[in-house]
């Protein structure tokens, strides 16, 4: 981490400084230090190269990366939105079929409470209760999907990504 630090002070230095010759590199206890003198017998000179400022003008003219970051951003929060409702479904689905495996415990008794002619027909009336209840909340969880998923190509398309 001191190396990291220690080198980016002196990059920023010189950055800042176009009047500085020379860099020195040495090592004291395992760590790097940077230095504009020689700061040890083990000291080796760095050259930098001062910067072509023909270059750095075409780099500017060169399309800013934060707009294919915050797309790369957007479509990774849109994926964990995808994964909610797709979790939501798989939650519903497993109510479905717990919720179901009771029902088909019902006895004539509670068949004949319902006004169904028979234990198959009162199965069937309360999973058609049921699925009434749950299949329209996993529709509205799949028509979200293919929303965000329409957003997410879109989203793609202009960022080229």
């Amino acid at each position: 981490m001191r190396v990291f630090l220690n080198f980016s002070l002196v990059i920023i230095a010189i950055a800042t400084s176009q009047s500085i010759a020379a860099v020195y590199q040495c090592e004291k206890d395992g760590v790097a230090i940077f230095s504009q003198f020689p700061c040890g017998d083990d000291a080796k000179e760095i050259t930098i190269k001062s910067p072509n400022i023909a270059q750095s003008q075409s780099d500017d003219a060169k399309p800013n990366n934060i707009d294919s970051v915050d797309s790369y951003i957007g479509m990774q929060k849109i994926d964990r939105e995808i994964a909610t409702h797709q979790q939501a479904i798989k939650q519903l689905q497993n109510e479905f079929a717990q919720a179901k495996k009771q029902i088909n415990y019902i006895t004539q008794d509670s068949a004949n409470r319902m006004g169904a002619a028979s234990i198959a027909d009162a199965i069937n009336m309360r999973t058609n209760q049921l699925a009434s209840h749950i299949d329209p909340q996993i529709a509205n969880h799949q028509q979200q999907i293919t929303k965000l998923q329409a957003l997410k190509a879109n989203l793609r398309q202009q960022s080229g990504l």
